[in-house]
């Protein structure tokens, strides 16, 4: 049998993220917390419920685009080819026309690689504008 190699799920992940953050934020609200927090000078920006948030799905945007360079950029080729939807178990139950449907045109295709950059590029100006407006 093989053996399954462990994978992150990036839902769940997020999820306990948000609900951390939500808990975070409020521990945080109250005064005291925010004095106590205060005393660490200018590393109290870093404790902050909005700093790790964005640390969080900073870290979750990295490390989906890092996927999709090594899966779908490299391991498959710039998705060229369509080997593993040519295999008979892809998924199961097809009919021919559902699975003739599962090919992409070249313009769908360089679409689909060029959405996770244009991705990237935006978290990294949506995280620009919050920090600069947070500081």
């Amino acid at each position: 049998s093989k053996q399954r190699r462990a994978a992150m799920n990036e839902a769940l992940t997020t999820v306990i993220l948000l609900v951390l953050c939500l808990g975070w934020r409020s521990f945080t609200s109250w005064h005291l917390v925010q004095r106590c927090l205060h005393i660490c000078g200018p590393l109290a920006g870093l404790f902050q419920w909005y700093t790790i948030l964005f640390i969080g799905l900073g870290s979750l945007l990295v490390r989906t685009f890092y996927d999709v360079v090594v899966f779908e950029y490299l391991k498959y080729d710039f998705l060229n080819t369509g080997e593993f939807i040519d295999m008979p178990d892809f998924i199961p139950g097809l009919s021919p026309m559902e699975h003739d449907a599962l090919h992409i045109s070249p313009w769908l295709r360089i679409f689909a690689l060029g959405a996770p950059v244009a991705g990237m590029l935006a978290g990294i100006a949506i995280t620009q504008h919050v920090f600069a407006l947070v500081m």
